[in-house]
């Protein structure tokens, strides 16, 4: 893993971690956004198993725009 680099996998663990707290609390807070980011992913992967790179690419856009106007609206 990561070229045998415990330090690279050190950050890379502690990274994780925080996306994976903030994520959480990000969609247990909010049903109406969860439910929406459970349809984004779910395109996403439909996308990707009918062997559709471009549709693919476009919903992962789409959900990074729209993740990033709803965190944007909200207060820091």
């Amino acid at each position: 893993m990561l070229a045998a680099n415990p330090f690279a996998t050190e950050a890379l663990t502690r990274l994780w971690d925080r996306i994976a707290i903030s994520s959480l609390s990000n969609l247990t807070s909010d049903a109406d956004w969860s439910g929406e980011v459970h349809r984004h992913h779910r395109d996403i992967v439909a996308a990707i198993t009918e062997g559709a790179p471009e549709q693919a690419a476009r919903a992962a856009r789409d959900h990074i725009a729209r993740a990033a106007e709803v965190y944007g609206a909200r207060p820091h």
